[in-house]
């Protein structure tokens, strides 16, 4: 345990039974618990390679299917502006051939009533 006194704005740890600080270990069991460490390290480093990579894949494709989402909608805007601009073209078209088929009929009409 770790009893912490404070007395004067400086912390001092009054040290009972604290077995980590103790270093009677053995070169042996000292090599073995460092073993122990370092392949759970390996383990852990290998865990978190893995969900970073799945979490980068997570990311790509969420972001790919934002573009395609963008553009798909600015396809479709697209394809309603080329539909709009087509029918305008249509009625000036048709306006036009209507206007001259009328110019065309007066003249005429008035050349037949001469």
């Amino acid at each position: 345990e770790i009893k912490e006194s404070h007395s004067g704005g400086v912390c001092s740890f009054k040290r009972e039974n604290l077995s980590f600080l103790k270093m009677d270990y053995s070169w042996e069991t000292s090599k073995a618990i460092f073993e122990d460490l370092k392949d759970s390290m390996v383990l852990l480093t290998k865990w978190l390679r893995k969900k970073w990579q799945e979490e980068e894949e997570d990311e790509r494709k969420g972001t790919i299917l934002i573009a395609i989402k963008e553009n798909k909608g600015n396809i479709e805007s697209h394809n309603k502006k080329k539909e709009i601009c087509k029918n305008c073209y249509k009625e000036n078209f048709e306006k036009k051939a209507e206007h001259q088929r009328e110019e065309k009929g007066r003249i005429l009409g008035d050349w037949k009533g001469r």
